[in-house]
């Protein structure tokens, strides 16, 4: 009785093991167990031995399943077909009774989960500094960024104002300083997964430049070199036109100009965020007309909405308006809230 019993069980586990989707690594190690969901070129395995395992697509050979899983194409298409292995790189499928070869760098998804409805994403950010004694002044910093993503297509919108006030030695007033105003659109078109056309579009105002109105309209192609759970990375390159009008003597100008950018998030820890966004144009009529400016800092999160920030804002103009320097730096901390 318990020899037929012991066989019973080895028949039940090699069954079951029989039915297991399998993984077959670039290193030639088999795993069995199974596959649960690919996202951003992640797959999730789940092995009866070791347990959920994260592994990126390109240290896998092949796969393959009994069960009918959904496969989403780069091309958009979508597929539920059973998995047989194939040559490195590859995978069969059977399609209307004839074998069909599918390369891996073709899936851009695994068992996706269900669509959700598309909503604003973004954060408020707020920062003040307040000196008081010898010295009397007050900062403040406002941010605000949305984002709007389909497989499609993406929209962020973004404002900024900054607004300094010290006290004048004579009078003992409050002055404003500076005041800052920035407002600015993004619209980006996925040709496929990694590639995109853009529009970008921004308007700014600051008092400390004398710059009554600076308008930055432009186009070109953006790609993603890094999409993981973790890190996303993009660059973006096209041409732009810019038109500056200033309240002292400084010339007016308009002109057309190479823009480049890249935009970057990556999360360091579970709740502490690196991000920098950076943009650079130079005209294309005088090399002295360029102008640099980045956004980067940390975010650590408090909650599922609240985090605390420490940030650079750092803005270059080679041909500055008069009594301006070329660098404006300015270091802000303050909280920002995540919708």
């Amino acid at each position: 009785m318990l020899k037929r019993s012991a066989c019973f069980a080895v028949c039940l586990s090699a069954s079951s093991l029989a039915l297991a989707d399998q993984l077959v690594l670039n290193n030639g190690d088999t795993l069995q167990g199974k596959i649960v969901t690919m996202t951003a070129g992640e797959l999730i395995f789940n092995s009866p031995v070791l347990g959920e395992l994260n592994v990126t697509m390109d240290k896998i050979k092949s796969f393959s399943s009994d069960e009918t899983i959904t496969l989403q194409l780069a091309s958009g298409d979508v597929i539920e077909p059973t998995i047989s292995s194939a040559a490195e790189g590859f995978i069969t499928f059977n399609d209307n009774g004839q074998q069909q070869n599918l390369a891996l760098d073709q899936i851009s998804g695994i068992n996706p989960d269900p669509a959700k409805p598309v909503e604003w994403i973004g954060k408020l950010f707020a920062g003040v500094s307040i000196e008081t004694g010898n010295t009397e002044s007050q900062d403040v910093d406002l941010d605000v960024k949305a984002t709007r993503e389909t497989k499609q297509d993406r929209v962020i919108l973004d404002a900024r104002y900054e607004e300094d006030r010290s006290e004048d030695g004579t009078s003992g007033n409050l002055t404003t300083n500076k005041r800052y105003y920035a407002l600015g659109g993004h619209y980006d078109y996925f040709v496929s997964d990694r590639t995109y056309v853009y529009g970008v579009a921004r308007t700014e105002k600051e008092s400390t430049a004398n710059l009554e109105q600076r308008i930055k309209l432009g186009s070109g192609l953006g790609y993603r070199w890094v999409e993981t759970s973790r890190t996303r990375f993009e660059v973006e390159g096209g041409l732009s036109w810019v038109s500056e009008d200033f309240t002292d003597t400084t010339p007016d100008q308009k002109y057309a100009a190479v823009r480049t950018a890249t935009r970057l998030t990556h999360d360091l820890s579970s709740d502490i965020k690196l991000f920098n966004d950076a943009e650079w144009l130079m005209s294309l009529e005088d090399s002295a007309d360029q102008l640099f400016s980045t956004d980067a800092g940390l975010a650590y999160r408090i909650n599922g909405h609240l985090s605390l920030e420490a940030k650079l804002h750092y803005d270059w103009d080679k041909s500055p308006p008069a009594s301006n320097g070329e660098d404006d730096f300015r270091y802000v901390f303050g909280v920002s809230w995540g919708f």
